[in-house]
């Protein structure tokens, strides 16, 4: 799944490339994917119908629009047009961008560019959102009032308050997106690495001088990967189609039973909260009170 790095890789890259463009027309392709504020149930889950959508909902996909920004919060991202309207792209399990290049399967959503590129839509398990909404005002209402501060701007103070009175393994609680956005599987498990604490400790029994030296690594190891492109692990490409290369850089993140780059000793993985983790015994020491 991409998380917060591979996500801003992309919004740096769509940035670049979209903000003063219009968007001359845009098709749908599989309805599925796509949820509009009036859809029953809109902004929890997508509609499923695959009536098409009335002139009016494609505006809201920014349809005749020019694009003035593109924001980002934890995993997902919002397209901001200059009538106001904003669309919400959550990338799930494999979604990702492309433009201008040839076309490729499992397009869901396309948007057509006054210089005649187009930006594509792709996600092959279609866990993916594509949302319109009237206003960014109403996709932050929505969508992003549910998450926790963002995690490349999270500080001791924001990450002590996140963790205190939860007794929940801090591996579990660093991938609660309603506590702290945009962390997920690959840089809870670097960033536990690197402040040297053991994923299973409860979040309430870090010390003030650990959530420090946590928030820093998450915020230095999440920074990197964003120079990086992101990780590539299996589908995440970049705007132009190229790999990131953090992937080259994790320390512990799918290397359970490989030596440990600090102490030599085995990497050991368990399952936490459903979810795979790779941690060194001797480099994050369980201290659990």
């Amino acid at each position: 799944m991409p998380e917060l790095p591979e996500v801003e890789s992309y919004r740096l890259a769509l940035q670049a490339e979209l903000v003063s463009r219009r968007i001359k027309a845009v098709r749908i392709l599989t309805r599925s994917v796509v949820a509009f504020p009036a859809d029953p149930l809109a902004g929890i889950v997508r509609s499923r119908t695959d009536a098409p959508p009335a002139r009016a909902r494609l505006a809201l996909l920014l349809k005749g629009d020019t694009v003035t920004s593109i924001l980002r919060h934890g995993k997902q991202l919002a397209i901001i047009g200059c009538s106001g309207a904003a669309v919400a792209i959550h990338l799930g399990m494999t979604g990702r961008f492309s433009l201008d290049a040839a076309p490729a399967t499992h397009v869901h959503v396309t948007w057509h560019l006054d210089d005649d590129r187009t930006l594509r839509f792709i996600d092959p398990r279609r866990f993916g959102l594509v949302a319109g909404h009237e206003s960014f005002d109403d996709l932050r209402a929505r969508r992003w009032s549910r998450l926790g501060p963002d995690a490349l701007a999270i500080t001791p103070k924001l990450l002590a308050a996140a963790c205190a009175g939860s007794a929940r393994p801090i591996k579990s609680l660093l991938l609660d997106q309603s506590r702290i956005a945009g962390i997920g599987n690959i840089y809870a498990d670097e960033a536990l690495f690197a402040a040297r604490v053991h994923p299973l400790e409860p979040a309430h029994n870090l010390a003030p001088d650990t959530l420090e030296l946590l928030a820093l690594q998450l915020q230095s190891i999440l920074a990197a990967a964003i120079d990086a492109g992101g990780s590539t692990i299996r589908d995440h490409r970049m705007l132009v189609g190229t790999a990131g290369s953090y992937q080259n850089h994790h320390r512990v993140y799918a290397r359970a039973g490989q030596p440990c780059n600090m102490c030599h000793e085995l990497l050991v993985g368990l399952r936490i909260s459903g979810r795979a983790t790779v941690f060194c015994r001797s480099c994050q020491l369980h201290r659990e009170k």
